[in-house]
C-alpha cells in the first residue's frame, strides 16, 4: 500500500504540473500550441502522471488509488500560488485540509486487494459503461453536470480496467488488445464529455468529475472484486463520511481555482 500512495501522490504532481503548464498556454490557436515547448512539457507532464498511475493500479486497491486521484487538486494549490507570485487563499487551506483529511481516514479504513477484473467482467463493466455513456452522447439536453459525472464514470470504469490488464498481463495477447482497445475507448468518451460538461463552467463540473472518478472505481471495488472496508460497520460510517469531507474539499478547492487570479489578488491587497 506503502507503494501506491507513493506512486499516487507523484501522479498528482505530475498531473498538476501538466494541468498548470497546460493552463497557462489555454488561450492559444492549435498551431501557437505546437510550437510551444509549454505546452509539449505540460503533455508530457500529463503522460508521465498517467504512467505513474497505471503502475501505481498494479501495487494498490483500485478504490484506494482512485480515490487518490483527488490529490492532483491538492498539488495544484501551492504550485498555482508559486508560478502566480502569491500566498495560499484561506479558502485553499480549508480545501486543502479536508481533502488530505478526508484522504487519511479513508487510507485507514480502506482495506488491500489484489484482485482484479475477469475477463468476463471486465466484458460487462465495459458494455455496462458504453451503455450508459452512448445514451448520455443521444441527449441534447444532458446537464453539464450530468456529463461531468459520465466522464468521472468513464475514467473510473477505464482505471478498473487498465488495473485488470495490468494484472493478467500473461493472459493471452487477444485478451490484452481488447482490453487496451476497451480503455482508449472510455478515456476518450471521458475526455470528450468532461470537456462538454465545462459549458457551464468550470468550479461544479471538475468537482463533479473527480469525485464521481472514484465513486464508479469504489463501486466496483466492492460489487465485483470483494474488497471490504476494515473495521467492519465502523469502518463503512467512515469511508462514507470521508466520501462526503472529500467532495466537500474538492468542491472548495475547484470552486477557489475557478476564481479569476486578479480576484484573488486584490483580496491579498486588501488584506495586507
Amino acid at each position: 500500500m506503502i507503494t501506491a500512495v507513493a506512486l499516487c501522490v507523484l501522479s498528482a504532481v505530475a498531473y498538476a504540473s501538466g494541468a498548470l503548464m497546460q493552463q497557462r498556454v489555454a488561450q492559444s490557436s492549435m498551431r501557437a500550441l505546437l510550437r510551444d515547448p509549454r505546452w509539449w512539457l505540460g503533455m508530457g507532464a500529463n503522460g508521465a502522471g498517467a504512467v505513474l498511475h497505471v503502475v501505481a493500479l498494479r501495487y494498490g486497491s483500485l478504490t484506494l488509488v482512485q480515490a487518490l486521484g483527488a490529490l492532483t487538486l491538492v498539488a495544484a494549490v501551492p504550485l498555482a500560488a508559486a508560478v502566480g507570485r502569491r500566498r495560499v487563499t484561506r479558502a485553499e487551506l480549508v480545501g486543502t485540509a479536508l481533502t488530505t483529511g478526508a484522504l487519511v481516514a479513508l487510507l485507514v479504513v480502506t482495506g488491500s486487494s489484489s484482485q482484479a477484473l475477469t475477463v468476463r467482467e471486465s466484458a460487462g463493466v465495459f458494455l455496462a459503461a458504453a451503455a450508459v455513456m452512448g445514451w448520455a452522447a443521444l441527449q441534447p439536453r444532458l446537464p453539464g453536470l450530468g456529463a461531468a459525472a459520465v466522464g468521472g464514470l468513464g475514467f473510473g470504469v477505464a482505471s478498473a480496467l487498465t488495473q485488470a490488464v495490468t494484472l493478467r498481463l500473461g493472459a493471452g495477447l487477444a485478451s490484452i488488445v481488447a482490453g487496451v482497445a476497451a480503455v482508449l475507448v472510455l478515456n476518450v468518451a471521458a475526455v470528450w464529455f468532461t470537456q462538454r460538461s465545462y459549458r457551464v463552467g468550470l468550479a461544479a463540473p471538475l468537482a463533479v468529475g473527480t469525485v464521481a472518478n472514484p465513486v464508479a472505481a469504489a463501486v466496483i471495488g466492492v460489487v465485483l472484486l470483494g474488497q471490504s472496508f476494515q473495521g467492519g460497520a465502523t469502518g463503512v460510517v467512515v469511508a462514507l463520511a470521508s466520501v462526503v469531507v472529500l467532495t466537500a474539499g474538492v468542491v472548495t478547492l475547484a470552486r477557489e481555482q475557478a476564481r479569476p487570479v486578479r480576484a484573488r489578488r486584490a483580496e491579498h491587497a486588501l488584506a495586507s
